[in-house]
């Protein structure tokens, strides 16, 4: 189940191609944007599209998947805004917990990308935060399964309580490289990926910080994948900033593949749900993370795992060795190993 096409319906293509390929599962996907382009998604496999964004027309579909030979169990992939322009889809919650009762033997499995919201008073956010809780909570209610990307979505979920829910960061939907370049023999490139909105911070914001990590790791090109609201560029400060525009998923994959690091606008304590550091992880890069907030998330460490350059101590950091520790941190949870971690859960042997 997928909302708008964004880098949640990319993460459920390539899970559903991945749970597919490992044998005896056969994948179909039902789309919650009417609007949607079927057409353009033919290579994930067969796409069916609500007629409307009503619980009716849910429950209509859902019935059709689940009837005589149809599929014993249902992926939905949750994040609120993706189903609704206010983040408060009360029509998919009342459509499910509809189709459950008419379905009760039928198998339910979310994944939680986003719970709720919040905000100032002045955005609507602050005032539907409660309803965006509620409906968050009623899916996981009626549940079989749950799974999160950050282990405080888990927490929150499960009301403290243990178990509940499994916690698997993001994998990297542009895909995984077979083998990884030694970091040492990389072009001295500074990759800045993603939608706009957090790359294009990265030049205005976060300047000081993109500075000061192309100085300390001898940076010589920053190359700027994706496109942007705002136009890129020419030079941060003296490095040259080449845009790339929209790649494909190989051509990125082969720009990752050489560059020495990776830059991203998050808070540390999100990179857990970032595909772009999930990207960067798996492609053996340096991630340097923008700031440090909070908590740190899934194993992740600061000077380990990623780098924020504001932080920087006295010695120039093991860079090599921060690659190295992203990538085994990815490793840990790459796209295979959460293919066989949801079929589990779909055949209802997981937890």
């Amino acid at each position: 189940m997928r909302g708008q096409l964004d880098g949640v319906a990319d993460y459920a293509r390539a899970l559903g191609t991945a749970i597919q390929s490992g044998g005896h599962t056969q994948v179909s996907y039902l789309s919650g944007d009417p609007g949607d382009d079927p057409a353009g998604n033919r290579d994930a496999g067969p796409v069916a599209l609500l007629g409307a964004r009503s619980n009716a027309s849910l429950v209509s579909e859902l019935g059709r998947f689940s009837s005589g030979e149809g599929a014993r169990a249902i992926l939905l992939h949750y994040v609120n805004y993706g189903y609704a322009s206010r983040g408060c889809p009360l029509w998919l919650v009342h459509g499910f917990s509809e189709w459950k009762r008419a379905f009760p033997r039928a198998r339910m499995v979310v994944m939680f990308h986003e719970l709720y919201a919040s905000g100032p008073p002045w955005r609507s956010s602050f005032w539907l935060s409660p309803v965006q809780r509620s409906l968050a909570r009623r899916l996981y209610a009626i549940s079989d399964a749950v799974v999160t990307n950050r282990e405080a979505s888990r927490h929150w979920l499960a009301r403290g309580q243990a178990g509940g829910a499994r916690v698997l960061p993001v994998f990297s939907s542009l895909g995984e490289p077979g083998s990884l370049v030694p970091w040492s023999g990389r072009s001295a490139r500074m990759v800045i990926a993603g939608r706009s909105g957090a790359p294009d911070r990265a030049y205005g914001r976060h300047r000081e910080s993109l500075l000061m990590a192309c100085e300390v790791l001898g940076v010589e090109e920053i190359v700027d994948i994706g496109a942007r609201d705002a136009p890129v560029p020419a030079r941060i400060g003296r490095v040259p900033v080449t845009a790339l525009g929209h790649l494909a998923p190989a051509q990125a994959c082969e720009v990752l593949a050489g560059a020495r690091a990776g830059f991203i606008d998050y808070p540390s304590d999100f990179l857990a749900k970032s595909t772009v550091f999930a990207a960067y992880a798996a492609h053996g890069l340096v991630p340097v993370v923008s700031w440090r907030r909070g908590e740190e998330e899934a194993g992740l460490t600061e000077g380990v795992n990623y780098w924020v350059p504001h932080r920087l101590p006295g010695a120039v950091p093991d860079f090599e060795s921060i690659a190295k520790g992203a990538g085994d941190w990815y490793a840990g949870h790459g796209l295979e190993v959460q293919a066989q971690e949801f079929r589990s859960l779909l055949r209802g042997l997981g937890h």
